[in-house]
């Protein structure tokens, strides 16, 4: 054998005992939890930051847990824990993940019926999602990841992508770089994750008025450089409504609530006609499938009217434990469970229960409370406005 040969044979060796060592220590470590979930806690799930890692993970999850009932929806419901009276006897999770648009709304509940059929579906609706045709995924999402039917499951593009997922959890510098921050802590995430689903944040960057001015400067840039049109998305919400009709879903819609603060900044930013009419479309479009179906409209709820919640204070950091939401747009953990009890209780405590009669007077009072909020906290307004960068 030459020295090349050798050289080769040695380097080759090498490799093979580096890489297999990498991939060792990632599956040991397993920072994403996609071989030890039925043996995890929220302490291992929160070593590292899961937010960017969900169109990944959720749908392995969903493989282990078998839910039978789920929410879904941006990270705007995800402080909905996925228990209820009436769930008792479901396995519940919350499939929320950070932007997720229309289509993937689709996809994950598709995917969680192909794997368990579903009893109960939540949908979230969120309007800065619904206003943009584009993306109609987000990066992460692949299809080969997802099952539309069971046969999907099995198919030669779902095994493709679970091998390819495979090697990424065990292989890629991402993992790697994970791994490492699960197991020195020194990256902590600043979000706290559940295993039903669900997470919170644990950093005062992202909660009372500096969360406020975070949120809002997203939302401008967004509405600067992008399109909005609501008419693709609303398409793709009527192609779930006759999929979970089609099943027989017991399935609840809602659209996400958020403080009058940034309606008052949708309406600044020109948005208030197409804000009004995505209200009035989802009533309508809830009806007219349901009446395709021959079936009665699922039931749609409304929250933004709420006194005393939409409207509440703009907190300092030191007080955001006072608050209904971190952000103005993020719940906290109490209005979420209010939630869940109006959706799937028989008593109403804030929500509202919305058709095309009732649309116009629930959306005049969400104007009338914002207009409100607008003169009793004028100064304070103009001043976070001008952290915002709107004038």
């Amino acid at each position: 054998m030459n020295a090349t040969n050798t050289y080769a044979l040695v380097l080759g060796l090498v490799t093979i005992l580096l890489t297999g060592s990498i991939g060792v220590f990632n599956y040991s470590t397993d920072p994403y939890l996609l071989f030890g979930f039925d043996k995890a806690n929220a302490d291992q799930l929160s070593r590292i930051d899961q937010f960017n890692h969900m169109r990944v993970t959720k749908p392995w999850y969903m493989k282990e847990v078998k839910a039978t009932a789920v929410i879904v929806g941006s990270s705007r419901s995800a402080r909905l824990h996925p228990e209820h009276t009436s769930w008792v006897n479901d396995r519940g999770y919350n499939l929320a993940a950070p932007g997720m648009t229309p289509q993937e709304i689709l996809s994950f509940i598709q995917h969680a019926h192909a794997i368990e059929p579903l009893s109960k579906v939540m949908i979230g609706l969120d309007y800065e999602a619904f206003i943009r045709s584009t993306p109609v995924v987000r990066q992460g999402f692949e299809p080969g990841r997802m099952a539309s039917n069971k046969e999907g499951l099995f198919s030669i593009s779902s095994k493709l992508q679970y091998i390819n997922d495979l090697a990424d959890s065990l292989f890629s510098i991402q993992a790697m770089s994970n791994s490492l921050a699960a197991r020195t802590g020194i990256s902590p995430p600043g979000r706290r994750y559940f295993m039903d689903g669900t997470w919170e944040t644990t950093t005062h960057f992202l909660t009372g008025r500096s969360g406020y001015v975070y949120v809002a400067k997203n939302v401008v840039i967004a509405h600067r450089t992008g399109t909005l049109d609501t008419r693709d998305n609303l398409l793709r919400l009527a192609e779930t409504l006759r999929f979970c009709h089609n099943n027989n879903i017991d399935t609840r819609i809602f659209f996400t609530p958020t403080h009058v603060f940034f309606v008052d900044l949708w309406r600044r930013l020109g948005d208030e006609a197409i804000w009004l009419d995505f209200h009035r479309q989802v009533a309508a479009l809830n009806e007219h499938v349901a009446a395709e179906k021959g079936d009665i409209p699922f039931p749609l709820w409304g929250f933004s009217h709420a006194k005393g919640i939409v409207n509440e204070p703009i907190y300092r950091k030191k007080d955001t434990d006072k608050a209904w939401y971190d952000d103005g747009v993020h719940t906290r953990v109490p209005l979420g469970k209010i939630m869940m009890d109006d959706v799937w209780g028989e008593t109403a405590i804030v929500g509202r229960r919305l058709h095309s009669e009732n649309i116009e007077v629930y959306l005049e009072e969400i104007f009338s409370l914002s207009d409100q909020y607008n003169r009793e906290n004028r100064q304070f307004l103009n001043n976070l406005r001008k952290d915002i960068g709107l004038h």
